[in-house]
């Protein structure tokens, strides 16, 4: 009978520290990286379980504040040029390789009295002249 007890405490700690060390850290690891893809939360102050995971938690934080810190600088620097393009009298358009219109102030939307948004289209869709090109 005492077999079955020390037998049956030796699992139930080998299951508590197979949760410790293994389960929870882990899905402690899965919740930082859906904050991150989600840009909610933080990261763990204290990252748990073996050396592996602490490492793994606490470069997954860096990478975070990393992360963060260019999202910032990013709206940053979209709102310093739709504050300066706004300001312009001219018509200005902004687009990519392909000619797809990324960004166009309201001076042309006047100027060209466009009225849908010319985002995202490609310059021929919106003026419907190869000239503008």
């Amino acid at each position: 009978m005492w077999l079955g007890i020390a037998g049956a405490c030796a699992a139930a700690f080998g299951l508590w520290a197979f949760y410790h060390y293994w389960l929870r850290p882990l899905r402690d690891l899965r919740d930082s990286l859906r904050a991150m893809a989600t840009s909610e939360g933080r990261f763990p102050a204290t990252p748990s379980g073996l050396k592996i995971f602490k490492t793994m938690t606490t470069d997954l934080g860096t990478v975070y504040d990393q992360l963060q810190q260019q999202r910032r600088q990013l709206e940053d620097e979209g709102f310093s040029l739709r504050a300066i393009l706004g300001s312009m009298v001219e018509g200005i358009m902004i687009v990519d390789r392909g000619l797809r219109i990324r960004l166009a102030n309201d001076a042309l939307y006047s100027m060209f009295e466009l009225t849908q948004s010319p985002i995202n289209r490609m310059v021929i869709e919106v003026f419907r002249d190869h000239r503008v090109t």
